[in-house]
């Protein structure tokens, strides 16, 4: 159960990331992630968004489907991040494709559809459109997020320079 019905703050994933998935980056790091407050939205219903202020506390988290520039959300979590672009013209979509092993693969945001009565939550689509998919749905992966210093330098091997 991915995000515990888009109960985000108090889901799996939140924890999965931040108490397990986090001690497998590198220590150097690791050290650098700055922990943030994210902006979610309470609960299993309603469409009312806590800003990051009243957010969870993270040092990894699942982007929100505003952030990724989707232009369909019922409830806007935080803002566009500069990599991506707003809409779902191609380029915006193309943004959004995450691969793994070279093939684009589903990936999961934090952010919740629909509400109380649907449970779901916004995924990413191979093709980079965002839609709402049933969190028990354990084919779609995740792309974690983390915040780290403007001049940090990661290697390729995964280490801080």
């Amino acid at each position: 159960d991915v995000n515990d019905y888009s109960d985000y703050e108090n889901g799996n994933i939140h924890n999965y990331l931040n108490e397990t998935f986090i001690n497998l980056i590198d220590s150097r790091v690791r050290e650098k992630i700055v922990q943030v407050k994210i902006p979610y939205r309470p609960g299993r219903s309603g469409n009312t968004a806590n800003s990051g202020d009243n957010g969870p506390s993270a040092k990894l988290f699942l982007l929100s489907s505003t952030e990724t520039g989707s232009s369909g959300d019922w409830a806007p979590l935080g803002n566009l991040l500069s990599y991506f672009l707003y809409g779902a013209a191609e380029a915006a979509n193309a943004r959004r494709i995450a691969y793994m092993k070279g093939v684009a693969a589903r990936w999961w945001t934090r952010s919740p559809f629909g509400g109380d009565v649907t449970r779901q939550v916004l995924s990413v689509f191979e093709n980079g459109t965002i839609e709402g998919s049933y969190p028990t749905w354990s084919s779609i992966g995740i792309r974690p997020a983390l915040v780290l210093p403007q001049n940090t330098i990661i290697l390729p091997s995964g280490e801080a320079a």
